[in-house]
């Protein structure tokens, strides 16, 4: 969608605002905030914000713990219209959203900047506008020298555009709604991913408990998850099909670089039934590593351990690329000829169905007792061996629907942000 422009524009002198509309004008930012000083002496307000994906949320009471201080005596208050930065850690983290309006009275750590916006300017405006210096990366620009944190001297001169509030006022209405509206597509989308995700275990455990043969004879299996099998199917505990292997220990002297460790997987390094590697999620150790803790072809790892419920069992089949690569402790592997069939097993949503019997409410773990108990439905050869290359193929098709929708989903959210850009900078005529 095009959108008209003003009239004429000139150049801003500054670099990452580029050319401004001709009528409009720059101020150092000082006239128009100051920095938020109030604190919560005598616990005034109790109820704690945080900054979450560029959203300032209510945290709500039951994650109010870990690293949280002694008295909530040293966070500031905020009030809604308040602008929230985060401005620490600049070098290491140039992912995350840094900027935040508040929407509700309360609490928030004193560790982020807060800003307070006078009347002469309107927030929601200056908020767009920091979100769009936070999407684009200029804020990363602030400050001078080695500096990883900025504070409120770093945005007291930061330029601001100079324009009247009735104009301030129509562009974050416009950004409200056309925000909204791609907001609304994007949710729509992700629906579509999620039912996808549904509609493929459901035609996993179809064809893992009652095969491919809509005609076949069926009895009861004896086991409640599964139901009933095909007449000629058999049902097995783990423990006759494989062996569970727990992984390495250890000890944080142990790490080492790439250069001259091994890669020691991790839940972290499994996402939607594949291995997933990054630099961040990586972990490479120098200890001598036995034979038997080293990655074979279609081995399955899964998460035994975390301090999440809804990741244990999260799993992954092993590949060529992924042999000789060692995992953790608070993973498992099960190695089995029967490999790569009771892969779809697990991702059958089995671990959810049965998570009542090996999960408690002190410890989240899938120990090798728990596997090597359930039962699996096992048919023939032959006929597993074709319901693997079924499943293979509808496998690829609803990742690559799935695929198109994340690409749909990653270009409204580009057009979402250069949108906000050019609507706050001048680019396009509000």
């Amino acid at each position: 969608m095009s959108y008209a422009k003003y009239e004429s524009y000139k150049d801003s002198g500054v670099d990452w605002l580029g050319k401004i509309p001709s009528d409009w004008d720059l101020q150092p930012a000082f006239k128009y905030i100051k920095e938020n000083k109030t604190k919560n002496t005598g616990l005034l307000e109790n109820t704690v914000l945080s900054l979450s994906y560029g959203k300032i949320i209510i945290k709500p009471e039951e994650k109010l713990t870990g690293l949280v201080p002694e008295s909530f005596e040293t966070y500031q208050i905020v009030e809604p219209n308040d602008i929230i930065i985060r401005c620490t850690d600049l070098q290491n983290d140039k992912v995350s959203l840094r900027t935040g309006l508040v929407e509700n009275r309360g609490i928030i750590t004193s560790a982020y900047l807060g800003l307070k916006v006078f009347q002469n300017y309107n927030s929601k405006f200056l908020h767009y506008y920091l979100h769009s210096l936070d999407i684009t990366k200029a804020i990363y620009k602030f400050g001078t020298g080695l500096r990883q944190n900025l504070s409120f001297l770093d945005f007291k001169r930061l330029p601001l555009v100079d324009i009247s509030l009735d104009l301030q006022q129509k562009i974050a209405n416009f950004l409200d709604q056309k925000t909204a509206q791609i907001d609304q597509a994007i949710a729509l989308k992700q629906q579509q991913i999620e039912k996808l995700g549904e509609y493929k275990q459901i035609v996993i455990q179809n064809a893992v408990t009652k095969g491919l043969n809509p005609n076949a004879k069926m009895k009861n299996s004896g086991v409640e998850w599964i139901g009933d099998i095909p007449e000629h199917w058999e049902v097995k505990k783990l423990k006759f099909l494989g062996k569970c292997i727990i992984g390495l220990t250890y000890s944080p002297n142990d790490i080492s670089d790439k250069e001259n460790g091994t890669l020691v997987l991790r839940s972290s390094n499994l996402k939607n039934g594949h291995f997933y590697y990054s630099e961040d999620a990586n972990v490479y150790v120098q200890t001598k590593i036995p034979n038997k803790l080293i990655l074979k072809k279609d081995d399955i790892l899964i998460c035994s351990r975390n301090g999440s419920r809804d990741l244990i069992g999260k799993c992954a089949i092993a590949t060529e690329k992924d042999i000789g690569n060692s995992f953790g402790a608070f993973t498992t592997v099960f190695r089995s000829e029967l490999n790569p069939y009771l892969y779809f097993i697990f991702n059958s949503g089995i671990f959810k169905m049965l998570a009542g019997s090996f999960l408690t409410s002190t410890i989240n773990q899938l120990t090798t007792g728990n596997l090597n108990t359930m039962q699996m439905p096992i048919p023939p050869n032959k006929e597993r061996q074709e319901i693997i290359s079924y499943l293979t193929d509808f496998n690829e098709k609803i990742a690559n629907a799935i695929k198109s929708y994340q690409t749909q989903i990653h270009r409204l959210k580009e057009y979402k942000n250069i949108l906000i850009n050019q609507a706050v900078t001048g680019k396009i005529k509000i």
